[in-house]
């Protein structure tokens, strides 16, 4: 009797290590490999665009234009805005950025948008010209619709006083969709752009968001109106607006 509890006892330990094993493959397996932020090179020019003043105090609209497009590698060189000839003839998109542009008179292909993709999202901590990095990696195994234009549509979001997530950014909106294309991801392949450094008096969270896609949360400064729109829901400046700036009429 003994001598079969003991054969039983080694069989039951020998077939939990056994899922044990196979668990810890399977974890390994399905595992993402961890991206790491490339050495940048940038003109000493280089800005980041955007329509609002430096330094908001209220919610304000965002443009994340890109910098750069392409493979990943250890050292990757930034430009000052990638141009994309969507509604100008007098701008003329690179040839090695053509393959990441579809005109959308020309091609009436599909992608799937990046909001609903798996796209990974890493934040530098370097600054570039009162902005930080921001690379953008295609995990899917199809290619992505990354952006529309010449933007991502990427917001910034902080941690309110009641430590919830709110946007502190909203995405800028083509007034007509018309001649607008589609930038596009291959698989693997990055795309990086600039996120500003807010220097307000009130230190919190944020991070990126791009549809269900985050970055990890990171430290920094905002204004504490930068929750709120200067927007009333008429679309009109808001009265606290209106007391500040009596030049826009009560």
């Amino acid at each position: 009797m003994r001598n079969t509890h003991i054969s039983l006892l080694f069989t039951l330990l020998l077939s939990a290590a056994c899922q044990s094993e196979d668990k810890q493959g399977i974890t390994a397996k399905n595992q993402e490999a961890v991206t790491q932020f490339p050495h940048l090179i940038y003109p000493e020019d280089i800005v980041r665009y955007s329509f609002d003043e430096e330094n908001p105090t209220w919610l304000s609209t965002v443009f994340y234009q890109l910098n750069y497009l392409g493979k990943l590698s250890d050292t990757v060189t930034l430009e000052n805005g990638i141009r994309f000839s969507f509604d100008d003839t007098r701008i003329k998109t690179p040839m090695k950025y053509k393959k990441f542009y579809t005109d959308w008179l020309i091609k009436k292909v599909h992608f799937q948008n990046a909001s609903d993709a798996n796209v990974e999202i890493l934040v530098g901590k370097t600054p570039i010209a009162n902005s930080l990095p921001v690379l953008l990696r295609n995990n899917d195994h199809d290619t992505i619709a990354i952006g529309h234009g010449e933007q991502v549509p990427m917001i910034m979001e902080a941690l309110n006083e009641k430590n919830q997530w709110q946007p502190i950014q909203e995405t800028f909106i083509y007034m007509c969709g018309n001649g607008v294309g589609t930038i596009i991801l291959p698989p693997g392949e990055i795309a990086i752009t600039l996120a500003p450094l807010f220097k307000g008096n009130q230190k919190t969270r944020l991070r990126l968001v791009l549809g269900t896609n985050m970055s990890k949360p990171f430290w920094g400064y905002i204004n504490p109106r930068q929750f709120t729109s200067m927007y009333n829901e008429h679309g009109n400046f808001n009265e606290e607006y209106r007391r500040e700036n009596p030049q826009h009429g009560r």
